[in-house]
């Protein structure tokens, strides 16, 4: 959030599995419980600008647009194999709403609208989106307290029950050193929700 308030773009990034998309959804809710910001707008793909610029300014209200390159619960290869021809492929399609949602927070006159992206390092490597290195901030949310916390938000009531939940985020932690332990401690905190 602090962030945010001295940029109008910041990106989230890291490897996949490590938090982004967590931490960009607690900054959008926190934003919105401290009334920072009025709306939180989670656009599908590319925007126009003009029009959106001419939307926040009309309202007056203070705006996140907030971005996941890969929003998917499961994941699968970033190219559609056998596309139909000349239908856009995912990857150029994220690049082109990056570089739509940067140029609106470069081109906010009345300082209203800021925009949370998360992408993967491999995501943007692929996406070859030229980014402000000011606004880019790493992510790793390996802490075993945080780790601990997402699998108690995912099991819902039985987390009052579950004495053993830091030692879960321990071995998470543990069998999953190049990320995706945040991903893992959602689907741990879901399975035991179930159980």
């Amino acid at each position: 959030m602090r962030l945010l308030g001295s940029n109008r773009a910041v990106v989230l990034v890291g490897p996949r599995g490590v938090g982004k998309s967590t931490l960009a959804k607690y900054v959008a809710y926190t934003m919105l419980m401290q009334e920072e910001v009025d709306y939180v707008v989670v656009p599908e793909g590319p925007i126009n600008v003009n029009e959106l610029l001419t939307k926040v300014a009309s309202l007056r209200r203070r705006v996140l647009l907030l971005f996941d390159v890969d929003p998917r619960e499961v994941y699968m290869p970033r190219f559609i194999l056998g596309a139909a021809e000349g239908a856009e492929r995912p990857l150029e399609a994220a690049a082109r709403a990056i570089n739509s949602l940067l140029a609106a927070a470069k081109l906010d006159r009345v300082d209203i609208l800021r925009v949370l992206l998360t992408a993967s390092d491999d995501e943007l490597k692929a996406l070859g989106v030229k980014l402000d290195t000011a606004a880019e901030h790493r992510v790793d949310l390996g802490d075993v307290e945080f780790l601990a916390e997402v699998v108690r938000s995912y099991m819902g009531e039985r987390a009052e029950s579950c004495q053993e939940v830091e030692k879960l985020a321990r071995i998470i932690k543990e069998h999953h050193p190049e990320g995706a332990y945040t991903l893992v401690a959602k689907y741990a905190g879901l399975w035991l929700r179930a159980r």
